[in-house]
């Protein structure tokens, strides 16, 4: 994983979240207990969070955690998921493909950072969209890197983005039983 490929999901998210960023945010978000506007901030959060532990070269958990604003406009929020996204890929921009940062499920490179930022920010957006009907559209070759690096045990074909949602208990495919339970595998990159 890249750092435009994180750029590419955000983007997507962006343009997915702006066309629903009209509707009530309050709202349950779809598949998770959580309201629209809470699982918003906790997708900018994550990409806060994984910008500066990899910038840190934490090698435990920081104590780190973006809040937005109460009132803050969905439209702002939106700009926020941005802007974090875009600084999550300019810390890894400049990091040396041999660091190393904590993870909760394990220490990883930039690319393993990059793979779990790709991975929150689409499905989390897709949460979001799913609630009021919109579907996600994000790039087929990112999803197929991100689950190649998180999800290698996933041996699903056909269109990455509706497996990586079949893998992660959001979508169903033909003939394929519904997930229930889903983790990444986060490995230390070479």
């Amino acid at each position: 994983m890249t750092p435009d490929d994180l750029r590419a999901a955000v983007a997507a998210c962006v343009s997915g979240l702006s066309a629903v960023a009209d509707q009530d945010w309050s709202r349950p978000a779809a598949g998770l207990e959580w309201t629209c506007s809470h699982t918003a901030e906790h997708l900018a959060d994550d990409l806060l969070y994984y910008a500066t532990s990899l910038a840190a070269r934490a090698t435990e958990q920081l104590k780190v955690w973006g809040k937005i604003e109460e009132g803050a406009t969905n439209a702002q929020v939106i700009e926020v998921i941005r802007a974090t996204g875009e600084l999550f890929a300019t810390v890894a921009d400049a990091a040396p493909p041999s660091a190393r940062a904590f993870h909760p499920a394990g220490p990883t490179d930039p690319a393993g950072y990059l793979a779990t930022g790709v991975g929150e920010a689409l499905l989390h957006s897709h949460d979001i969209c799913a609630t009021f009907g919109v579907r996600l559209d994000p790039p087929a070759d990112v999803c197929r890197a991100m689950l190649a690096r998180l999800m290698p045990h996933v041996t699903e074909g056909g269109d990455p983005w509706r497996v990586l949602l079949l893998a992660t208990g959001r979508g169903d495919l033909p003939g394929k039983t519904r997930v229930t339970k889903w983790h990444w595998r986060i490995p230390v990159g070479d």
